[in-house]
């Protein structure tokens, strides 16, 4: 299975029980999911935080930031242009699967040795609430809904076409008010045009 955190779940002091239920879903051969999602307004202790989303994010094997949240973690030159250079920090730690966003000017996604990166569609934006969620999940559906768990094979030579599932997603999101994705049909028309 795939487990899925991040965001407020790593708010200290909870972020220590987080890390034992991700021990205990890496024993089991579970796959670990995190999205980043920082959210410094919340947070008491800010440093306390950032340092709690960097152990949880440790444990990743597919992790997902934007540059807001690579920004807060401390990493210098946070463009889409260095985008294979920053996710390269997270192969490193043992990520398999590593999405980065960039807001309007894109995305970069790396599944084992294959990348893609592309601009974001142009479209009328209402709200970006919830984008960085609709591409992550996207990317979580189009993964386990081609079984790429038992195949990751499969994952890596659907990199481009996950990639442009998400940004497509993301972007009819921004086109609502509300955290509104589209659902797998709207998309797949969404795609056709």
């Amino acid at each position: 299975g795939v487990l899925h955190t991040g965001s407020l779940m790593a708010m200290p002091p909870e972020h220590h029980k987080v890390l034992q239920i991700v021990a205990a879903a890496k024993r089991w051969g579970w796959t670990l999911s995190v999205d980043v999602n920082l959210r410094p307004r919340v947070a008491t202790d800010v440093p306390a935080y950032v340092q709690a989303v960097r152990e949880v994010a440790a444990q990743a094997d597919w992790l997902k930031a934007s540059d807001e949240d690579l920004e807060l973690l401390g990493f210098d030159d946070v463009s889409l242009a260095n985008a294979a250079q920053l996710a390269s920090h997270w192969m490193a730690q043992g990520c398999s699967r590593v999405a980065l966003t960039f807001g309007a000017h894109g995305a970069f996604l790396q599944v084992g040795e294959a990348q893609a990166q592309a601009a974001a569609p142009s479209v009328q934006v209402v709200d970006t609430v919830g984008a960085g969620d609709t591409f992550w999940g996207n990317c979580l559906a189009d993964w386990v809904l081609h079984d790429t768990l038992a195949n990751p094979d499969r994952a890596a030579a659907r990199v481009d076409q996950t990639l442009a599932r998400a940004l497509k997603a993301a972007a009819i999101n921004c086109e609502r008010m509300g955290c509104q994705p589209p659902d797998a049909p709207a998309l797949a028309a969404a795609l056709q045009r």
